[in-house]
């Protein structure tokens, strides 16, 4: 009813419409504007399930996701050519898109964020922490973390390093793993506080798609970060430049290890995100890249 209100109330010349999960309303937009429709995309939402159906060792399981992956091909099949236009937010994306014969205009423009926001504090601290924040209600981000704490953790917390966890919605068996040195945010207040006090970002991702958010904010704070192929996927980072890939678990604890023993191989991978985001995701570049598109459409 709201939506109704405001397209018969104002002439819009372009909607967007901000993921998948907002295509539902196209219907309705179509029948009250003559606006073009805009999808940002966000990410593929059945190469999520695809990849999280590949990656559990329950027969059940991986059946019941491969079925939810292809009812969501199926209708993202359908929809990308019900919009005006798709703004993809990683060429591995745009790449997808095309595979699935896209016909309406295509083009690629990263996810951009507003430095002043991201003050790059210089750490005054003498022993760095391993972090992770993400939403616990993501199931790319439970997996992640479970992979973590069943397979790297019980080496790493071994060495004289601590790991915080944040997130919304922490399930509770992950809380009741707390120790003095596993320390458990959960919902913290303030996503930027909360990285500008920790040095190192573990982003341990068997699944997903489209772009990690929370990397780039980190990466614009000049934090190192330590991800997985598929948690960097997206990025235009470089592996040992401005990023550190590890993919196993012996490459998880090799980088950390790595990067316990030099305070000054943290604050230079740190230093080089920084300028990586500033000469690529910065939010001017980005907004007058989706302009020019909405002028194309």
């Amino acid at each position: 009813k709201k939506l109704i209100q405001l397209l018969n109330e104002t002439e819009y010349d372009v909607i967007l419409l901000e993921s998948l999960f907002m295509t539902p309303y196209l219907g309705t937009i179509k029948k009250y504007s003559d606006a073009r429709t805009v999808l940002r995309s966000h990410n593929l939402e059945h190469m999520i399930w695809e990849r999280l159906a590949n990656s559990t060792g329950n027969r059940a399981k991986r059946l019941y996701l491969k079925h939810l992956a292809s009812k969501l091909k199926q209708y993202e099949e359908r929809t990308i050519n019900e919009v005006d236009g798709i703004a993809a937010i990683s060429f591995e994306d745009t790449n997808r898109y095309q595979q699935l014969d896209c016909k309406v205009p295509l083009v690629t423009i990263p996810f951009g964020i507003d430095l002043d926001k991201y003050p790059m504090e210089e750490s005054k601290r003498n022993e760095s922490t391993l972090f992770h924040i993400g939403a616990m209600n993501w199931n790319p981000n439970e997996e992640a973390i479970n992979w973590f704490l069943d397979e790297i953790w019980p080496e790493v917390s071994k060495m004289s390093i601590r790991l915080h966890l944040a997130g919304r919605e922490m399930p509770e068996y992950i809380r009741q793993q707390a120790t003095d040195k596993l320390i458990i945010d959960g919902e913290v207040e303030s996503a930027v506080d909360f990285m500008n006090t920790h040095d190192i970002m573990i982003v341990p991702l068997l699944s997903g798609s489209g772009m990690r958010i929370k990397i780039i904010e980190a990466m614009a704070l000049g934090k190192a970060v330590i991800s997985t192929t598929i948690g960097a996927e997206g990025i235009d980072c470089k592996d040992g430049e401005n990023i550190c890939i590890a993919d196993s678990k012996e490459e998880f604890i090799s980088v950390i290890g790595r990067l316990l023993s030099s305070r000054e191989e943290v604050e230079r991978l740190g230093k080089n995100a920084r300028q990586l985001i500033e000469s690529k995701y910065a939010n001017k570049k980005i907004i007058s890249d989706l302009l020019e598109f909405f002028k194309e459409v």
